[in-house]
C-alpha cells in the first residue's frame, strides 16, 4: 500500500474520491543510501531540531491554511481555520476546524468541517455534506504518530526521528523563500521577508515506490522549532499545502472539541470504520 500523506484530502471537494487508508502500518521502505550519507549542515540542524521539539512542545494552536493546486488545470481549492495540537502522557492529539473555503480568486464561503484525531481514531464531521466519519488509525493498544511524514493522517513531521528521516530521503537544503517546482507553486510563500529564520527542506523518497508523493518540501522555523509550511508535489503536479501562521506555543488552555456522532434517522452519512479496513463496525447510514 503506498503511503498517504493528507487524509485531510476527503474534505476537499472533488478530492474526496482520492482518500487513500492510512489506518495500517505500511511495509518498511528499504533505503538506497545509507542513512549515514553526508547530509548539509543545515538541514542535519534543522531535523534534529524537530527531532528534539517533540521533547519541550506541550501543545500548540495556530491558524491553519490547507491548499490543493490542480497540476493540469491550474485550479486551486483553498480552506482556512484553527489548528490544535495537544501531546498527552502516551499519545498525540490534534484537532482542524475549518470555517472558510475557496476555488481560485473567488469569494470565500462559510464551511463547517472539523476533524479530530484523540490519539486512537480519527473523526470527521463535514456539516454541508452531512457527512460523520469515525476512524481507527492506530493499532489497538500500540504507540501510533499521526505526523509522520508518508504514513500520518496529518504531514507536520513534529519529533519525528532524524535516522528515519535521512533513511526514507534524499534532504536537500532549498531557498528560504522558494517554493515547490511544480507549476503552478503555492503562494504566499512563508514569510519571505525574513528568510534567516526558516529553513527550507526538500524531501525525495528514495523508494519512490512507496510514497504517493515525488517530492515534499518543509519550511522549519528556527523561532517556533517548528514545521510552518509543507508542501507535498505528486506524480500529477498537484501540490498540497498545509501552512500554519499566529502559532501559540504551550499556553496549557488548548482543548479538544468533542465530535458527537448525529442521530440515526436525521439525514446524514454516518460511518464506523475499526483498525485493519475490516470494513464499518456498523451498516453506515445513508442521507
Amino acid at each position: 500500500m503506498k503511503r498517504t500523506g493528507l487524509y485531510l484530502a476527503m474534505l476537499v471537494g472533488s478530492l474526496a474520491a482520492a482518500h487513500l487508508s492510512c489506518g495500517q502500518t505500511p511495509p518498511a521502505t528499504a533505503p538506497t543510501t545509507p542513512a549515514t550519507a553526508a547530509v548539509d549542515p543545515q538541514a542535519d540542524k534543522a531535523l534534529d531540531l524537530l527531532q528534539k521539539r517533540d521533547g519541550t512542545l506541550t501543545d500548540f494552536t495556530s491558524k491553519i491554511r490547507y491548499q490543493v493546486i490542480h497540476g493540469r488545470t491550474g485550479d486551486a481549492e483553498t480552506s482556512t481555520g484553527t489548528f490544535d495540537y495537544i501531546k498527552g502522557a502516551a499519545d498525540r492529539k490534534f484537532a482542524v476546524q475549518f470555517d472558510q473555503s475557496s476555488v481560485d480568486e473567488g469569494k470565500p464561503r462559510p464551511i463547517d468541517q472539523k476533524i479530530v484525531f484523540d490519539g486512537q481514531w480519527s473523526i470527521i464531521r463535514d456539516v454541508q455534506k452531512m457527512l460523520f466519519v469515525k476512524e481507527q488509525l492506530a493499532p489497538p493498544g500500540k504507540p501510533y504518530d499521526p505526523f509522520k511524514l508518508g504514513q500520518g493522517p496529518f504531514p507536520i513531521p513534529i519529533g519525528q526521528d532524524k535516522q528515519d528521516m535521512l533513511r526514507e530521503f534524499t534532504v536537500t537544503v532549498e531557498p528560504a523563500n522558494a517554493t515547490p517546482t511544480a507549476d503552478p507553486v503555492p503562494d504566499p510563500k512563508p514569510d519571505p521577508k525574513a528568510p534567516a529564520t526558516l529553513v527550507h527542506l526538500k524531501l525525495i523518497p528514495r523508494n519512490p515506490k512507496g510514497f504517493n508523493f515525488k517530492e515534499a518540501h518543509i519550511w522549519v522555523s528556527k523561532e517556533a522549532e517548528l514545521p510552518v509550511q509543507v508542501s507535498l508535489v505528486d506524480k500529477d503536479e498537484n501540490v498540497t499545502t498545509i501552512e500554519l501562521t499566529d502559532i501559540k506555543i504551550n499556553t496549557g488552555t488548548v482543548k479538544m472539541p468533542e465530535l458527537q456522532e448525529p442521530a440515526a434517522g436525521a439525514g446524514w452519512r454516518i460511518e464506523v470504520k475499526p483498525y485493519g479496513g475490516g470494513g464499518p463496525a456498523a451498516p453506515a447510514t445513508p442521507k
